[in-house]
């Protein structure tokens, strides 16, 4: 069973006050109560959603509204969806209602007699829009890239670095005499990437072996690319595995010559 109902007010409403435009369902247990939407046409213009108000076995459907013009209107509000629990739905008819709409003019007045009054300021509606946001958090997202850029690009060299040579030498002789081939290697690798280094600032010691290869290879492609990167890696090989005491002593000697032969190859 349906029930129709107009919320009806004590003197007729005038131009411009909100219409409550009511309907009382009867709404099986368990089924679900949808507003079909709604787009009045005419003098009677929609002011919001409609309101659903749930009680005991029935719902109350509440369209706002506003009349332009005073006199008599008859408006059609489509009627709702009843969603049941086993998802059959029941499309109820559409109601007319009868509106009586006063003019906010005084009665018996002529026009003439009326004082105009001042125009109104403008109407400020919020604009719902996702485009600041979105402009935000695209703006974010660059300034974030940029940071990211930045902190990876290579620093200036490490301070302190020595040209080759000018540090005493280390012990090596003794070294591999007593079997401390690992202290060697680290010697050797220290001595060969300080003298890149020196003569190739960006390749400075703070890189990892592949990235200073890389430099060297994008800047100085007439060093001896090969042997520079076979002896590197020899080298670490040797600081973290046991190898003969003999092989260290033979690739630091080498490492030195490598380094000394660095900035008179400069390309």
């Amino acid at each position: 069973m349906i029930l129709l109902l107009v919320a009806l007010q004590a003197t007729p409403p005038t131009v411009g006050d909100t219409i409550w435009l009511t309907r009382r369902v009867t709404v099986p247990p368990g089924a679900e109560l949808r507003p079909t939407p709604w787009t009045p046409a005419g003098e009677v213009e929609l002011l919001g959603r409609p309101i659903v108000i749930r009680g005991n076995g029935d719902a109350v459907i509440r369209y706002p509204a506003v009349a332009w013009l005073a006199g008599t209107h008859d408006v059609t509000v489509p009627g709702p969806v009843i969603v049941r629990a086993d998802g059959h739905t029941d499309s109820l008819p559409p109601e007319t209602f009868h509106l009586e709409v006063a003019s906010v003019l005084p009665r018996n007045t002529p026009d003439s007699s009326i004082e105009i009054q001042p125009e109104a300021g403008p109407l400020l509606q919020p604009v719902v829009s996702p485009s600041p946001l979105i402009v935000a958090l695209l703006a974010a997202l660059v300034a974030v890239l940029l940071l990211a850029r930045r902190w990876r690009r290579p620093g200036p060299p490490l301070p302190g670095i020595a040209p080759p040579g000018a540090p005493s030498a280390p012990p090596v002789d003794r070294w591999v005499a007593s079997g401390e081939g690992r202290a060697v290697a680290a010697a050797a690798v220290e001595f060969l990437r300080r003298s890149i280094a020196h003569a190739l600032p960006e390749a400075h010691t703070g890189l990892d072996l592949e990235r200073c290869l890389a430099v060297m290879a994008e800047l100085r492609p007439a060093w001896p690319q090969e042997e520079i990167s076979n002896l590197l890696r020899a080298l670490d090989m040797a600081r973290f595995a046991p190898l003969a005491t003999a092989e260290p002593g033979e690739l630091y000697t080498r490492a030195m010559a490598l380094g000394a032969r660095l900035p008179a190859r400069r390309a």
